[in-house]
């Protein structure tokens, strides 16, 4: 990051290398005010439907690659089948794919994984203790684990699970 002044904060400009500075609600241009950039954010990355992977950000306003400059036919023809999708759904399709369902591990497998990091989100309630480690796999998604009467379980999934949703999993597929 770029600091010129008190009351202007940057980054450097991706055309000229110049910092760049907010220039008014919508856009934002370069010190030297040659490269001018539309401030709002994408909501569309180009992926291959069901991937789950963002090859490269739409750009709100010309529609082509943010990082590449690709229109999207040169964005196809590099990565066949790509079109432009809803952040919302690559996240929701890659945490889909990493998502692991309960599954019993023994005592040393918890022991390790309560002493790699720092726990984060453990609790101790109703007979059974959850956490996950504090480093997320990818995105929203934790390596989670649980103890449940004597039993050891590992899960991946969203780190916001509260300590019951964990232990409904469990006992699930335990019950399953």
């Amino acid at each position: 990051m770029t600091t010129r002044n008190t009351d202007k904060v940057g980054y450097d400009c991706k055309g000229c290398g110049v910092a760049v500075w907010i220039a008014d609600d919508e856009y934002m241009t370069c010190g030297d005010g040659e490269h001018k950039f539309y401030k709002r954010p994408p909501t569309h990355a180009f992926s291959v439907p069901g991937s789950g992977i963002g090859i490269d950000a739409v750009h709100p306003v010309t529609g082509n690659g943010v990082w590449s400059g690709d229109t999207p036919a040169e964005m196809e023809e590099r990565n066949p089948g790509a079109v432009p999708t809803l952040y919302e759904d690559i996240e929701r399709i890659h945490d889909d794919k990493t998502r692991v369902a309960p599954h019993r591990i023994d005592q040393d497998r918890w022991d390790y994984a309560l002493n790699v990091l720092p726990p984060a989100k453990w609790v101790r309630e109703s007979g059974a203790e959850t956490f996950h480690i504090s480093e997320l796999v990818s995105g929203t998604m934790a390596d989670i684990f649980a103890w449940i009467g004597g039993d050891y379980w590992e899960l991946t999934d969203d780190e916001s699970l509260s300590h019951r949703e964990i232990l409904a999993k469990c006992l699930e597929t335990k019950n399953s």
